[in-house]
């Protein structure tokens, strides 16, 4: 079971989305102070759909809450909602995701990690099945550039080194102080438009 935090002030959808999933569960608001409420009360959110044309309180608006899920919950997806049609100049609309094998593979090189973390829970972490996973990057030439950019939010996210069964290995907590793999790869679900041929080519064909 997932939980999902649903943003929107029209009663009426949050309701609608809450019944469609009745198998997770949906936290709703109806803007976004109240969302940053539930934000700070619990464990972390596996997903979030936020309404970009939410009716803006204490100055944030839809697309507002998008930015502060990216920089201070970065464990939580968000997707953004707005009641529009498909913009034509877009041609394909991805998402970041982790799969399940690859988080299995990480977490398992910091098993007996001497970590200040605890490890996660069983499917405490989120993520998807593998046949969802559309294409794989190798990201593993950029790790020192992203171990920089995780020390440059220590204010936000807690980084450790340890010795664990694959030896010298990499983990990173959020505020909920669990650890989560630092992955050399990314991997890519393909939300909106057609596929192209070669899963790494993401803009094969884009104009």
């Amino acid at each position: 079971m997932a939980r999902i935090l649903h943003v929107d002030d029209l009663h009426g959808w949050r309701e609608i989305v809450r019944r469609a999933l009745p198998d997770h569960r949906v936290d709703v608001a109806g803007s976004s102070e109240e969302a940053l409420d539930l934000l700070r009360g619990g464990a972390a959110y596996h997903l979030a759909l936020v309404d970009l044309r939410v009716v803006p309180d204490r100055e944030i608006v839809g697309a507002g809450l998008l930015g502060l899920l990216r920089s201070r919950y970065p464990e939580t997806r968000a997707i953004a909602v707005a009641a529009v049609r498909r913009v034509p100049e877009v041609e394909r609309l991805y998402a970041t995701v982790i799969g399940r094998s690859a988080l299995d593979t990480g977490l398992a090189e910091l098993d007996g990690a001497s970590l200040p973390f605890r490890m996660p829970k069983p499917d405490e972490l989120p993520s998807v099945p593998d046949a969802d996973v559309d294409a794989t990057l190798d990201v593993s030439a950029y790790r020192a550039a992203r171990l920089a950019a995780l020390r440059a939010h220590r204010t936000q996210v807690a980084l450790s080194d340890g010795s664990g069964r694959a030896g010298r290995t990499t983990a990173y907590a959020m505020s909920n102080g669990v650890a989560q793999p630092l992955l050399d790869v990314e991997e890519i679900v393909l939300l909106a438009g057609e596929p192209v041929d070669g899963s790494d080519d993401l803009f094969g064909g884009a104009a």
